[in-house]
């Protein structure tokens, strides 16, 4: 997880940081039958999702990463809305 934090805040892993997860919560629940379809949209959205969690917390993780990740979603999207699978 240090690989995903931005060299100039690694102090900001330090601190004890908690994730909740609120196993109903509606992004939870479509996530965990997704992964039974696609294992690697799921992982891409999960990853993307502890992310913005990270955000949230203001522990900035590496732009980069993010922004790939959010492109591969954006790329996924409009391909299945292209293809009607959507």
């Amino acid at each position: 997880m240090m690989s995903m934090i931005d060299s100039n805040n690694v102090g900001m892993m330090d601190q004890n940081l908690t994730l909740e997860i609120n196993p109903n919560h509606e992004i939870i629940l479509k996530l965990n039958e997704l992964r039974k379809t696609d294992m690697k949209l799921a992982n891409i959205l999960a990853r993307q999702l502890l992310d913005n969690c990270l955000i949230i917390a203001g522990a900035v993780t590496d732009p980069r990463s993010y922004v790939n990740r959010i492109n591969q979603l954006m790329l996924k999207i409009l391909t299945d809305s292209q293809n009607g699978t959507s």
